[in-house]
């Protein structure tokens, strides 16, 4: 990448990606088979050296102006013990996401007793939702070595979570998009145009929205 946009010219861009790839060491292991979310997980064991760790999923984007993992790590080091973001969605929407079992929501975070891996609506102990941001002590390798497979044959990050000693819950400030569908990652890229880019992307897009609302 760095190669193709010094060769067209693009210097700033290249600036930024220089810019992140002096952040840190990026590794790259691909899931050969879809076992489940925990099995991906424990592909990163070995670079984690036995400390927490912070995990982001890809289908989820969560703009805001303090960083939703930024968040959790505060509570993380303030608790020491594992953060999930939690978001309350529509009830009708509970079979679609790992759910939380709380005690009540006082506070900026919370103890959670459990988690339901996408229940019925009618099984369903709270509305609040896994959104794909968590900060895990090392303790959850362990115990996604420990567990079965669900019946499909996929290894359940929300099945070791729950052999967690503790593990609080924290409702992230920001707004989330959920892009693992064509619909919204296409409203999350119209969203990000509109918000952040005042350019020639900004103007295509508004345009493009003005003459189809007017026709």
């Amino acid at each position: 990448m760095e190669h193709e946009l010094e060769k067209s010219g693009k210097y700033d861009r290249l600036e930024r990606v220089r810019g992140i790839t002096e952040l840190a060491d990026i590794h790259y292991i691909r899931q050969q088979d879809r076992n489940g979310l925990g099995e991906a997980v424990m592909y990163a064991e070995d670079h984690i050296g036995g400390e927490p760790f912070a995990l982001l999923l890809g289908d989820n984007f969560i703009q805001s102006e303090t960083p939703p993992i930024a968040q959790l790590i505060e509570t993380a080091e303030e608790y020491g013990e594992s953060v999930v973001a939690l978001e309350e969605i529509p009830w009708e929407n509970v079979s679609s996401y790992g759910i939380a079992d709380v005690e009540d929501t006082a506070g900026e975070s919370y103890p959670v007793r459990d988690f339901v891996e996408k229940p019925a609506r009618e099984d369903a102990p709270s509305n609040l939702a896994i959104v794909g941001r968590y900060v895990f002590t090392p303790e959850i390798f362990d115990h996604l070595r420990a567990i079965e497979p669900a019946p499909d044959g996929e290894i359940e990050l929300t099945d070791a979570m729950r052999r967690l000693d503790r593990v609080r819950g924290r409702a992230v400030d920001g707004d989330r998009f959920h892009i693992g569908n064509v619909p919204d990652w296409l409203e999350a890229n119209i969203q990000m145009a509109l918000r952040h880019d005042d350019g020639e992307l900004f103007e295509t897009v508004r345009q493009t929205l003005r003459e189809e609302l007017e026709d």
